[in-house]
């Protein structure tokens, strides 16, 4: 699905491991985002941070430590207030924040057939 110009960022800050339901909460947040027709999500792993629970870091002898995590993703509007409600069960501990994002461009193999159907009916 392709990005409109003007799109919505979700970042979740959960901890690694955060689990609901006996699944990790990254998995979840991901599978539910893509259940709702979002074009795509990333999780990142910290290297360091802190918060409410102190400082985290992956120093070797503590590599096993519950690091922060970042899932981000940008969709367009409709798609994001679902997404929050649906989410929010999940989030025991953690940060949801959302901001508008300027989409400048999106490419993927999949929207070609799309855009080119949609260029040839435009000049027709």
């Amino acid at each position: 699905m392709p990005l409109r110009h003007h799109a919505e960022r979700i970042r979740i800050y959960v901890g690694e491991n955060d689990k609901y339901e006996g699944i990790p909460v990254y998995e979840r947040l991901l599978a539910t985002a893509q259940s709702l027709g979002m074009p795509g999500g990333t999780v990142t792993r910290a290297i360091a941070g802190f918060g409410v629970r102190g400082v985290r870091t992956n120093k070797i002898l503590r590599i096993a430590e519950n690091m922060p995590l970042v899932v981000e993703m940008v969709a367009n509007s409709e798609h994001v207030r679902p997404f929050l409600e649906s989410i929010q069960p999940m989030i025991s501990g953690g940060l949801v924040t959302r901001e508008p994002v300027e989409v400048v461009f999106y490419h993927h193999e999949s929207l070609k057939d799309e855009s080119t159907t949609t260029s040839k009916a435009s000049t027709s």
